[in-house]
């Protein structure tokens, strides 16, 4: 009896716990087992007991038989409901053992969220690459230029070594950068050093971050393009005519919302690899202002717009010359005999000082680029262009004071590239670079109008493994103006290029 009381209350709980779905399973209380009625013993018949009618003995087995057909319906009924009730006490062990993880689940999202720790440091970032290639020169010769320089270009070198420390934290950053190279024999210096204080956007960018220390001028697409990510082996022509190195000493404020993408600077002038003979220094209080202004827009199909508009207003500088004595110099241009002769001796006078000078300079550019996602690869496709006044600072240095004419520089790329999906890299790049559209060349007393135009054509191949290491060749085919031929007709120069580069990177 026990036994069929605790299994009615364990039906009850399961009842409560599933309630409608596992009321209708099972009653709430399973039926009682009917009592058995007494059997009455057989009386002793005796004198004042009267005797059994006729068929009074046959009427005991008929109600036994009956008692025990009802004792078996009682057993199958019971066998049934304990059937019943092991199901029942199986649901009820699932069921609380499904119950028990939201009960726990309940009690932790109940529990206070604990407090957001406060903003640690960036993990400190060490990354470099190695450019190590071959060059092969068309215009190299085995002499030595004026002043003991090379003549010879076909060599082995290595381009750039480069190794950059980075730590950045919630309100600004430090960043060091060490380069090495054998260009002009062995060399190690200093590429980029930066402080800063930042406000960031919720994804960590900056949204305004002020910059103190070398870092590079904020001018259009290829300056500030990571030698390391750029395929080509060097920026194009009018790039490297305006910024003969990338870096400058200054002030910068740059940032990001969005889309959006601004830098505005403040700087000497002089950057890094400036052939004025003032590298990273500032002969004149006048500081050139640079920015750009841009886009950087990801559209929902697989395609990516980049682009902007960049200005540069600043102050060249003429240095001037010191004061000369008056002095005697021999010319032996009478008998050319070697001896000297008193025609031959001409007084040059002494002169005064000139006084250094400044003059303007002006560069605006444009640059627009686009970047597909195919079932090839990544295809990048971008352009530049660049108009500016005595910006020249490398190629054809310009210097009105001396020229007594303000020079106007006018340079432009296009650039295709395909970065295939299994490793190979394919790319060509044409750039045009006009260092003085109003140049006119002298010959027999007549002013020839003549360009100065350099064409550069550079189809590349390679291979490469993403951030790990990139083969390629490239072959610059120059066209240009600048040799003459024996009649003193200008004709194309032979300097064509050709480079082979292999980039490791850490």
């Amino acid at each position: 009896m026990n036994r069929h009381i605790s299994a009615a209350l364990a039906a009850a709980l399961l009842a409560g716990l599933v309630k409608p779905a596992l009321a209708q399973t099972a009653p709430a209380t399973p039926p009682a087992a009917p009592t058995q009625p007494a059997v009455p013993a057989p009386a002793t018949p005796s004198a004042s007991t009267p005797i059994a009618a006729e068929g009074g003995p046959s009427a005991a087995p008929a109600h036994n038989a009956a008692l025990e057909k009802e004792v078996t319906l009682q057993r199958a009924d019971l066998d049934e409901q304990d059937g019943r009730i092991a199901d029942l006490e199986k649901q009820l062990k699932a069921l609380k053992a499904s119950e028990t993880p939201k009960k726990d689940q309940k009690k932790a999202d109940s529990r206070p969220a604990p407090a957001a720790p406060p903003a640690a440091d960036f993990p400190l970032k060490v990354t470099g690459y190695v450019q190590a290639q071959y060059e092969f020169h068309q215009d190299s010769e085995d002499q030595l230029q004026q002043g003991g320089a090379l003549l010879n270009q076909n060599r082995f070198l290595l381009r750039r070594t480069r190794v950059k420390l980075q730590r950045e934290w919630q309100y600004g950053g430090v960043m060091i950068e060490l380069d090495a190279n054998t260009v002009k024999g062995p060399a190690i210096g200093l590429q980029h050093a930066e402080v800063s204080l930042a406000y960031r956007n919720q994804d960590q960018s900056p949204l305004v971050q002020a910059t103190l220390g070398l870092f590079d001028n904020p001018f259009g697409r290829e300056v500030v393009e990571s030698p390391r990510e750029r395929p080509f082996m060097e920026r194009s022509y009018a790039s490297r005519a305006f910024f003969p190195a990338e870096p400058d000493l200054g002030l910068r404020v740059s940032g990001q919302a969005s889309f959006l993408r601004y830098a505005v600077a403040v700087v000497n002038g002089q950057p890094l690899g400036d052939r004025t003979g003032f590298i990273l220094q500032d002969p004149n209080a006048h500081k050139d202002v640079l920015g750009r202004v841009g886009v950087d827009v990801t559209l929902p199909s697989p395609v990516r717009i980049i682009g902007g508009v960049s200005v540069l207003n600043g102050k060249g500088f003429h240095p001037g010359s010191d004061a000369t004595k008056n002095t005697l110099s021999w010319r032996d241009n009478v008998s050319e005999d070697g001896l000297v002769t008193l025609p031959e001796i001409v007084g040059v006078p002494g002169v005064a000082a000139q006084p250094a000078k400044n003059f303007d300079r002006w560069l605006v550019g444009f640059d627009l680029g686009a970047q597909f996602n195919s079932k090839l690869g990544t295809t990048h496709l971008y352009g530049e262009f660049s108009l500016g006044s005595n910006m020249d600072r490398n190629v054809f240095v310009a210097d009105p004071v001396t020229t007594g004419v303000d020079a106007r520089e006018l340079g432009w790329y296009v650039s295709l590239y395909q970065e295939f999906k299994q490793g190979p890299i394919a790319g060509f790049r044409v750039d045009q670079y006009n260092p003085n559209a109003d140049f006119a060349d002298s010959r027999g007393g007549k002013l020839i109008p003549l360009t100065e135009t350099i064409t550069t054509y550079s189809p590349l191949i390679g291979f490469q493994v993403p951030h790990k290491a990139r083969l390629v060749a490239e072959w610059d085919i120059v066209r240009d103006s600048l040799a003459r031929n024996t009649a003193g007709v200008p004709v194309d120069r032979k300097n064509n290029i050709v480079t082979i580069r292999l980039q490791g990177e850490l």
